[in-house]
């Protein structure tokens, strides 16, 4: 039986959008960098006209400046897709970042 095939490392990418404070938004973004599981960071290019702050919808106080972010993240394998995914949560909360995740299905 050849189970090779259910074991091959298939790469995937994640793509979020980072909204908090351009100091917490860094952090986290250098964080997300030096996981051993990344594969690389893309920063997307955002060339949307600016849009009313929302930050309701998000959390967050209307007294707060906030910005956004938006990055694919790729990964070698669905396990560290799952793994990454759970650490950027985690990581999102201690630097005070709301995460979006942009490509769930």
């Amino acid at each position: 039986m050849h189970t090779s095939s259910a074991r091959t490392a298939v790469p995937q990418s994640m793509t979020i959008r980072l909204t908090g404070a351009d100091t917490g938004i860094s952090a986290l973004a250098a964080a997300i960098r030096g996981l051993p599981e990344v594969d690389g960071v893309v920063e997307m290019a955002l060339d949307a006209p600016a849009r009313p702050d929302d930050s309701s919808s998000a959390g967050l106080p209307d007294d707060t400046a906030s910005n956004f972010s938006e990055i694919r993240v790729h990964v070698p394998s669905s396990v560290a897709y799952d793994y990454v995914h759970g650490r950027i949560e985690t990581l999102a909360a201690h630097a005070g970042v709301v995460v979006e995740w942009l490509d769930l299905e």
